[in-house]
């Protein structure tokens, strides 16, 4: 795998949807390359900072005015 590569594929990897053949590319590319390494663990970063996000209320009377505008 090359560095398109990894960039292309990254989410896949860090969701688990890589088949295990490509995985093994993956983490051998990621082994001798720190560059990718460092991006993708700056990746689990960034989705652990926004996991820790809460999450947002829509306020109460959205509906409402979204209905209002429609018609």
């Amino acid at each position: 795998m090359n560095h398109s590569d990894i960039h292309n594929r990254m989410a896949d990897y860090l969701e688990g949807d890589l088949p295990l053949r490509k995985r093994a590319l993956f983490d051998a590319h990621l082994d001798s390359c720190p560059d990718c390494s460092s991006e993708l663990g700056e990746m689990r970063r960034t989705i652990a900072l926004l996991r820790r996000l809460p999450t947002p209320q829509a306020p109460a009377d959205l509906a409402d005015n979204v209905m209002r505008r429609i018609a």
